[in-house]
Protein backbone atom coordinates (compact mmCIF):
# COMPACT_ATOMS: atom_id res chain seq x y z
CA UNK A 1 0.00 0.00 0.00
CA UNK A 2 1.43 3.36 -0.99
CA UNK A 3 -0.30 5.22 1.81
CA UNK A 4 1.15 4.35 5.22
CA UNK A 5 -0.79 4.16 8.45
CA UNK A 6 0.51 7.47 9.80
CA UNK A 7 -0.67 9.54 6.83
CA UNK A 8 0.12 13.18 6.17
CA UNK A 9 -1.33 14.32 9.50
CA UNK A 10 1.87 12.99 11.03
CA UNK A 11 4.40 15.62 12.15
CA UNK A 12 6.48 14.81 9.08
CA UNK A 13 3.39 15.41 6.90
CA UNK A 14 4.43 13.09 4.08
CA UNK A 15 5.71 10.12 6.03
CA UNK A 16 2.60 8.19 5.10
CA UNK A 17 3.48 8.44 1.42
CA UNK A 18 7.21 7.74 1.66
CA UNK A 19 7.53 5.19 4.43
CA UNK A 20 6.71 2.23 2.18
CA UNK A 21 8.61 3.48 -0.88
CA UNK A 22 11.99 1.91 -1.52
CA UNK A 23 14.94 4.04 -2.58
CA UNK A 24 17.55 3.09 -5.13
CA UNK A 25 20.73 4.60 -6.52
CA UNK A 26 20.20 5.98 -10.02
CA UNK A 27 22.83 7.45 -12.35
CA UNK A 28 21.54 10.49 -14.20
CA UNK A 29 22.06 10.80 -17.95
CA UNK A 30 23.42 13.91 -19.63
CA UNK A 31 23.38 14.90 -23.29
CA UNK A 32 26.28 17.34 -22.92
CA UNK A 33 28.98 14.75 -23.58
CA UNK A 34 27.24 11.39 -23.60
CA UNK A 35 24.61 11.80 -26.33
CA UNK A 36 20.86 12.31 -26.18
CA UNK A 37 18.46 10.18 -24.20
CA UNK A 38 15.39 8.66 -25.81
CA UNK A 39 13.28 11.48 -24.34
CA UNK A 40 15.19 14.27 -26.06
CA UNK A 41 15.07 15.87 -29.48
CA UNK A 42 12.36 17.16 -31.78
CA UNK A 43 8.97 15.61 -30.91
CA UNK A 44 8.32 12.37 -32.76
CA UNK A 45 5.72 9.66 -32.38
CA UNK A 46 8.37 7.61 -30.57
CA UNK A 47 9.53 10.11 -27.95
CA UNK A 48 6.00 11.51 -27.54
CA UNK A 49 4.87 8.01 -26.60
CA UNK A 50 7.74 7.64 -24.13
CA UNK A 51 6.79 10.89 -22.41
CA UNK A 52 3.10 10.01 -22.35
CA UNK A 53 3.88 6.64 -20.80
CA UNK A 54 5.49 8.42 -17.84
CA UNK A 55 2.17 9.90 -16.72
CA UNK A 56 -0.37 7.74 -18.55
CA UNK A 57 -1.86 6.52 -15.25
CA UNK A 58 -1.92 9.89 -13.49
CA UNK A 59 -5.61 9.79 -12.45
CA UNK A 60 -5.91 7.54 -9.41
CA UNK A 61 -8.48 6.61 -6.81
CA UNK A 62 -7.93 5.65 -3.19
CA UNK A 63 -10.12 4.02 -0.58
CA UNK A 64 -12.20 5.87 1.99
CA UNK A 65 -9.75 4.83 4.72
CA UNK A 66 -6.78 6.14 2.72
CA UNK A 67 -8.69 9.31 1.98
CA UNK A 68 -8.99 10.00 5.70
CA UNK A 69 -5.19 10.30 5.86
CA UNK A 70 -5.19 13.34 3.57
CA UNK A 71 -5.05 16.86 5.04
CA UNK A 72 -7.01 18.23 2.06
CA UNK A 73 -10.49 17.34 0.93
CA UNK A 74 -10.83 15.40 -2.30
CA UNK A 75 -13.89 14.54 -4.36
CA UNK A 76 -15.33 11.03 -4.65
CA UNK A 77 -15.29 9.34 -8.02
CA UNK A 78 -18.60 8.81 -9.84
CA UNK A 79 -20.64 5.88 -8.58
CA UNK A 80 -20.29 4.02 -11.89
CA UNK A 81 -16.49 4.14 -11.46
CA UNK A 82 -16.50 2.83 -7.90
CA UNK A 83 -16.53 4.02 -4.31
CA UNK A 84 -13.06 5.59 -4.12
CA UNK A 85 -11.75 9.15 -3.90
CA UNK A 86 -9.84 10.96 -6.64
CA UNK A 87 -6.19 12.00 -6.50
CA UNK A 88 -3.25 12.69 -8.80
CA UNK A 89 0.18 11.88 -7.38
CA UNK A 90 2.25 15.02 -7.83
CA UNK A 91 5.06 13.31 -9.73
CA UNK A 92 2.68 12.59 -12.61
CA UNK A 93 1.39 16.16 -12.71
CA UNK A 94 4.99 17.42 -12.80
CA UNK A 95 5.79 15.12 -15.72
CA UNK A 96 2.66 16.28 -17.54
CA UNK A 97 3.75 19.92 -17.05
CA UNK A 98 7.27 19.23 -18.26
CA UNK A 99 6.05 17.35 -21.33
CA UNK A 100 3.71 20.21 -22.22
CA UNK A 101 6.55 22.74 -21.96
CA UNK A 102 8.75 20.46 -24.09
CA UNK A 103 6.15 20.34 -26.85
CA UNK A 104 5.63 24.09 -26.69
CA UNK A 105 9.35 24.89 -26.99
CA UNK A 106 9.75 22.70 -30.06
CA UNK A 107 6.55 24.09 -31.56
CA UNK A 108 8.02 27.59 -31.42
CA UNK A 109 11.13 26.29 -33.23
CA UNK A 110 9.28 24.70 -36.14
CA UNK A 111 10.67 25.50 -39.60
CA UNK A 112 7.40 27.07 -40.76
CA UNK A 113 8.21 30.19 -38.73
CA UNK A 114 10.55 33.02 -39.73
CA UNK A 115 11.34 36.51 -38.44
CA UNK A 116 8.09 38.00 -39.78
CA UNK A 117 5.79 34.96 -39.85
CA UNK A 118 5.71 33.46 -36.38
CA UNK A 119 3.35 33.05 -33.42
CA UNK A 120 4.53 36.34 -31.93
CA UNK A 121 3.52 38.39 -34.99
CA UNK A 122 0.46 36.44 -36.13
CA UNK A 123 -1.34 36.36 -32.80
CA UNK A 124 -1.71 38.45 -29.66
CA UNK A 125 0.55 35.93 -27.95
CA UNK A 126 2.24 32.73 -29.16
CA UNK A 127 -0.15 30.53 -27.21
CA UNK A 128 -3.05 31.60 -29.42
CA UNK A 129 -1.36 29.81 -32.31
CA UNK A 130 -1.55 26.59 -30.36
CA UNK A 131 -5.30 26.97 -29.96
CA UNK A 132 -5.60 27.30 -33.74
CA UNK A 133 -3.69 24.07 -34.01
CA UNK A 134 -5.95 22.24 -31.59
CA UNK A 135 -3.75 22.25 -28.50
CA UNK A 136 -5.92 22.69 -25.40
CA UNK A 137 -5.08 24.47 -22.19
CA UNK A 138 -1.96 26.16 -23.53
CA UNK A 139 -2.60 29.79 -22.56
CA UNK A 140 0.47 31.77 -21.53
CA UNK A 141 -0.84 31.87 -17.96
CA UNK A 142 -1.25 28.10 -17.99
CA UNK A 143 2.28 27.55 -19.25
CA UNK A 144 3.59 30.01 -16.66
CA UNK A 145 1.75 28.02 -14.01
CA UNK A 146 3.42 24.79 -15.17
CA UNK A 147 6.84 26.39 -14.88
CA UNK A 148 6.13 27.68 -11.39
CA UNK A 149 4.70 24.33 -10.29
CA UNK A 150 7.98 22.71 -11.33
CA UNK A 151 9.93 25.39 -9.47
CA UNK A 152 8.00 24.70 -6.27
CA UNK A 153 8.28 20.95 -6.70
CA UNK A 154 12.05 21.15 -7.26
CA UNK A 155 12.50 23.32 -4.19
CA UNK A 156 10.23 21.05 -2.17
CA UNK A 157 12.23 17.94 -3.02
CA UNK A 158 15.58 19.77 -2.78
CA UNK A 159 17.94 17.17 -4.21
CA UNK A 160 21.32 17.98 -2.63
CA UNK A 161 23.30 15.32 -4.49
CA UNK A 162 26.73 16.86 -5.26
CA UNK A 163 27.46 17.19 -8.95
CA UNK A 164 31.20 16.88 -9.54
CA UNK A 165 33.95 18.40 -11.66
CA UNK A 166 35.94 15.98 -13.84
CA UNK A 167 38.48 16.24 -16.62
CA UNK A 168 37.12 15.55 -20.11
CA UNK A 169 39.57 14.48 -22.80
CA UNK A 170 36.95 15.40 -25.44
CA UNK A 171 37.24 19.11 -24.66
CA UNK A 172 40.57 19.00 -22.81
CA UNK A 173 39.33 20.74 -19.69
CA UNK A 174 37.65 20.17 -16.36
CA UNK A 175 33.85 20.34 -16.56
CA UNK A 176 30.91 20.09 -14.21
CA UNK A 177 29.35 16.66 -14.56
CA UNK A 178 25.79 15.74 -13.63
CA UNK A 179 26.02 12.03 -14.46
CA UNK A 180 26.38 11.07 -10.82
CA UNK A 181 24.50 8.70 -8.54
CA UNK A 182 21.33 10.02 -6.92
CA UNK A 183 19.25 8.32 -4.24
CA UNK A 184 15.82 8.21 -5.87
CA UNK A 185 12.42 6.88 -4.99
CA UNK A 186 11.56 3.88 -7.12
CA UNK A 187 9.45 5.45 -9.87
CA UNK A 188 8.55 2.05 -11.32
CA UNK A 189 6.99 1.02 -8.03
CA UNK A 190 4.97 4.24 -7.84
CA UNK A 191 3.88 3.79 -11.45
CA UNK A 192 2.78 0.22 -10.73
CA UNK A 193 0.68 1.51 -7.83
CA UNK A 194 -0.89 4.10 -10.14
CA UNK A 195 -1.75 1.42 -12.71
CA UNK A 196 -3.50 -0.64 -10.04
CA UNK A 197 -5.45 2.40 -8.78
CA UNK A 198 -6.19 4.09 -12.09
CA UNK A 199 -9.54 5.70 -12.73
CA UNK A 200 -10.34 6.04 -16.41
CA UNK A 201 -12.83 8.86 -16.10
CA UNK A 202 -11.50 11.95 -17.94
CA UNK A 203 -10.76 15.20 -16.11
CA UNK A 204 -13.82 17.45 -16.11
CA UNK A 205 -16.26 14.56 -15.61
CA UNK A 206 -15.31 13.56 -12.08
CA UNK A 207 -17.80 13.06 -9.29
CA UNK A 208 -19.86 15.97 -8.04
CA UNK A 209 -20.39 14.69 -4.52
CA UNK A 210 -19.15 16.46 -1.37
CA UNK A 211 -15.43 16.39 -0.63
CA UNK A 212 -14.23 14.52 2.41
CA UNK A 213 -11.98 15.48 5.31
CA UNK A 214 -11.04 18.95 6.52
CA UNK A 215 -9.82 21.44 3.96
CA UNK A 216 -11.60 22.79 0.90
CA UNK A 217 -10.32 24.64 -2.18
CA UNK A 218 -10.92 28.14 -0.80
CA UNK A 219 -9.82 27.42 2.78
CA UNK A 220 -6.78 29.10 4.31
CA UNK A 221 -3.70 26.87 4.13
CA UNK A 222 -3.44 26.93 7.93
CA UNK A 223 -6.48 24.66 7.87
CA UNK A 224 -4.01 21.83 7.24
CA UNK A 225 -2.56 22.16 10.72
CA UNK A 226 -5.51 23.24 12.84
Amino acid sequence: MLFGETGMKDANHNQGFTGSLEARLTKFDSAVLDGKTSYQGRPTSENNALWKDLYRHMNSHISADEDKLLPNKTAPEPEYEGSGYLIILNVFHDLHCLDSIRRLVWYLLEEQWNSTYNPYTLFDNPMDALFKRGEKGMSIDHVGNWIDVLRQSTQCNTDITPNVYQYSSKVNKIMARGTVLHECRNFDRVNDWAKQHETLNPIGMFGDGPESDKCAFEDNWTCLYE
